[in-house]
């Protein structure tokens, strides 16, 4: 996961990134699975999403993900050294 926004716990939008391509897939979170883990996720974390590949209506993308499920594989609480330990694989 490379980022999250969130516009008042109604929808939150997620950045994924794999690695394997040079540009991110929006993942679309509406209100209705939306709970307090989901809220705690920050740039790093594993996640797998189940959902809808859909049509983008937004200019920055020809395609997002409407999830219907989020599992939280594993929350990365220190993302402060990210760098650090890339730098040192």
């Amino acid at each position: 996961m490379k980022n999250i926004r969130n516009y008042s716990n109604k929808i939150l939008f997620i950045e994924l990134n794999d690695g394997t391509y040079i540009k991110n897939l929006q993942i679309i979170i509406k209100s209705n699975i939306i709970n307090n883990d989901i809220l705690k996720l920050n740039t790093g974390c594993s996640i797998n999403i189940i959902g809808k590949l859909i049509n983008s209506i937004g200019n920055n993308q020809k395609i997002e993900i409407l999830s219907n499920k989020i599992n939280i594989l594993g929350f990365l609480y220190n993302n402060k050294n990210i760098l650090f330990h890339l730098l040192n694989i």
